[in-house]
């Protein structure tokens, strides 16, 4: 539950987004971030500057990857079989283009990443004609989706085989699709092949995949994991919507917690995998998972997915790293440094280590009493996550604690193991690549009382600026600032950002700080903030949204408090508490705009059927005109047609529809010429949607809560708007997520 209080006119007005308007964040919808499965540009950029300036271990893991199986200049593509469809059977018999397909899909992103990373387009276009090899000729799993499994042979293993394959395949085509060298160059691949691409991954991949699987953790969890990078790629928000409430079912039948599952583990939300064997649930077994009796590459197989899951949801604005409903961060937290602690007394893979008091004593462990190690590769970028990003105390450094639940094991197994390994090949598991080279570079900065400057591209235009910050605390003090050059005092800085002492966020704006609503901050929760530049005018634009919550209006054309003709630096300094902020990026960008006239304009965007936010900024040309601006279900050119509508009055006020007529909260006249920034909330389920309005100088106010859609759509996908009288200029539209 979030609450936002909201100042207007006089009176102060509290909105309780309930349970049954917010809903959870696994039905959130998308404004889509490219590259963004797995690994997001901010993480490519970063890793590839590093590798350019020499950093040991980047160039380390570049060279193992170059010389792994996958690496190679001269890979040759492997499959798919003769015919087009592969055939696995259990424990690889029959094999008939399974193992061809995990190494031409492991290539593809392996090649991929190497391109981007050293500007060789020989890996570019290795990584092309593996994927257009199998968009053109891969016809599926024989078992799978009406195809037939041949009279006396066995087919069990094609749905784990899609799932992993579908792990592999939009990672690399994410890269190579949207990816540019250093110098701004693309890959080459077509548009036909990138469509022909998709249509394999919609019509092959994912009717196997798409409803997971109830035969064991590890094979629900790949195959969820491939239907949010199928998500990802073909821009379904559905699907990713789907793809998250899945993630939150499985993931509390894969990592017991004791503290909240008692004496037993969560049940399984498909089918009933077996613990193999792990037959006491107590605290000296919390945090074991549902495979670790079985072995640990089959647990580190389940423990990638979850992870790769939830980096790419990350990556897309989402919250899964940190659900609540299924104590995500808590059960991964712990469970992560168990295994990793298991992994570092050992032998390596294959071998087995004691098992501790109460663990793997059933008759359905592979060896009673005893633990199978795995090879270890799958630790990094949750570590990255949960440390770097969050700075979780129970992911802990060097400083951290050891034994079987310390909080520094996988700290530890990473330094010490981890980063030596060669990685010549998967080791097994399936999905697990080159962690260490995508995810080592650390993208985060603490923000203390000594200032800390980060130079970036110079930017002398229109440019958007984004980053994640996590404040250590409540009533901390903390500045986010962009400046020409370094600085080292407030009065230098041109857009800031603050986490105030007072316990909430605004933005300095001319001459003081303010903000268009109060907009409370919890220490210890992550919150993206997006910046929108016009450096030529002098004036930035502040979104923040809160980890779980909607997009926030902090301030609308706000005032740069010094000049700056040029901005090129991101300035932090904390006067009390700390913050940790991470993943900052920076990206040129132009206005677009669309006018209202007495001819309807239409705009598409992805099709959103669950919850949404939309955001735009509207300036309408005079007092007293009449302009709509409507989100709709396809191209529309009638007022009737309107699902959800916000309106500048012939009156003079602005108003929303409500079901059978317009109507509003409260008196918001509007002025020509004044830019006002809409914020939509959006349930489509419930037929809903709230609307806010913030005037540029004025406090955000409700136009109206829990509004019915003028017209039943299942589905939102167009904005569409008309001026009856005048014309209504509308900006920066942006649906995202909520």
């Amino acid at each position: 539950m979030e609450f936002r209080r909201f100042a207007g006119r006089g009176v102060l007005l509290f909105w309780v987004v309930c349970a049954a308007f917010y809903l959870s964040a696994t039905i959130q919808a998308q404004s889509w971030v490219h590259p963004g499965i797995g690994v997001s540009q901010a993480q490519l950029d970063a890793t590839r500057a590093a590798y350019q300036a020499n950093n040991s271990v980047i160039v380390s893991q570049v060279n193992k990857a170059m010389a792994s199986d996958y690496g190679s200049l001269n890979y040759t593509v492997q499959g798919p079989w003769p015919g087009g469809i592969n055939q696995c059977g259990a424990y690889s018999n029959p094999n008939n283009g399974c193992s061809e397909a995990d190494s031409d899909s492991n290539a593809a992103y392996v090649q991929a990443l190497l391109w981007y990373i050293t500007g060789n387009q020989t890996y570019a276009n290795n990584a092309i004609n593996i994927m257009n090899t199998y968009a053109s000729n891969f016809k599926g799993y024989a078992g799978t989706d009406g195809l037939s499994c041949p009279s006396g042979t066995d087919c069990s293993n094609g749905p784990l085989q899609a799932g992993w394959d579908s792990e592999k395949w939009p990672r690399a085509a994410e890269i190579i699709r949207y990816g540019k060298t250093s110098g701004g160059q693309g890959s080459g691949w077509t548009s036909s092949a990138i469509t022909a691409f998709s249509n394999m991954l919609v019509n092959v991949y994912q009717p196997v995949i798409e409803n997971g699987s109830g035969v064991n953790g590890n094979w629900d969890m790949s195959m969820i994991d491939g239907t949010m990078q199928v998500a990802v790629f073909t821009e379904n928000a559905s699907l990713l919507a789907q793809a998250r409430s899945m993630w939150q079912g499985r993931v509390p039948d894969l990592y017991y917690l004791y503290s909240v599952d008692g004496g037993n583990h969560a049940p399984s939300p498909r089918g009933n995998p077996s613990w193999f064997g792990q037959v006491d649930f107590n605290s000296t077994t919390t945090n074991v998972a549902q495979e670790t009796c079985r072995d640990l590459t089959h647990t580190e197989d389940s423990i990638s997915s979850t992870i790769l899951a939830a980096e790419t949801d990350w990556i897309q604005g989402g919250s899964l790293y940190q659900d609540t409903s299924s104590d995500a961060q808590q059960r991964i937290v712990e469970s992560i440094n168990l295994i990793a602690g298991f992994e570092s007394v050992g032998s390596g893979q294959n071998s087995f280590i004691t098992a501790p008091t109460d663990y793997c004593t059933g008759s359905g462990a592979t060896k009673t009493g005893h633990i199978e190690l795995g090879a270890g590769d799958t630790y990094i970028i949750g570590y990255n996550h949960y440390h770097n990003r969050l700075n979780d105390p129970n992911m802990a450094n060097s400083s951290g604690t050891g034994g079987l639940h310390g909080t520094a094991n996988v700290y530890n197994w990473v330094q010490n193991y981890e980063l030596a390994q060669s990685e010549t090949s998967d080791n097994g598991n399936h999905m697990t690549l080159f962690e260490a080279l995508t995810h080592t570079v650390d993208l985060c900065q603490t923000v203390s009382s000594s200032w800390s400057n980060t130079s970036f591209s110079a930017q002398t235009g229109t440019f958007t600026a984004t980053f994640s910050a996590t404040p250590s605390g409540n009533d901390i003090n903390t500045v986010m600032g962009l400046s020409d050059g370094p600085q080292s005092a407030y009065t230098s800085l041109a857009a800031i950002v603050r986490f105030n002492p007072s316990g909430d966020i605004d933005a300095y704006n001319g001459t003081g700080y303010s903000a268009a609503s109060t907009i409370p901050y919890t220490g210890g929760a992550m919150y993206t903030f997006e910046f929108d530049v016009n450096v030529a005018a002098q004036t930035y634009t502040v979104w923040v949204t809160p980890v779980g919550g909607s997009k926030t209006l902090v301030g609308l054309n706000f005032a740069f408090r010094t000049y700056a003709s040029t901005l090129n630096n991101l300035s932090l300094y904390a006067a009390a508490g700390t913050n940790n902020v991470c993943d900052f990026a920076a990206v040129a960008s132009s206005l677009t705009c669309e006018s209202a006239s007495t001819s309807w304009s239409n705009t598409s965007f992805a099709n959103e059927s669950t919850t949404f936010t939309a955001t735009y900024i509207a300036t309408p040309s005079g007092n007293d005109i009449n302009t709509v601006v409507g989100l709709t279900d396809g191209p529309q050119s009638a007022y009737t047609s309107l699902a959800a509508i916000a309106r500048f009055n012939p009156s003079g006020y602005i108003d929303a529809y409500n079901g059978t007529g317009y109507s509003a909260a409260n008196n918001i006249p509007y002025t020509g010429g004044t830019p006002y920034a809409f914020e939509f909330l959006v349930n489509v389920p419930a037929q809903t949607y709230t609307v806010y309005v913030t005037p540029q100088g004025g406090p955000t106010t409700l136009v109206g809560q829990n509004y019915s859609f003028r017209l039943s759509a299942a589905t939102l996908n167009n904005l569409s708007l008309y001026a009856a009288i005048g014309s209504n200029n509308v900006c920066s539209f942006t649906p995202s997520n909520y």
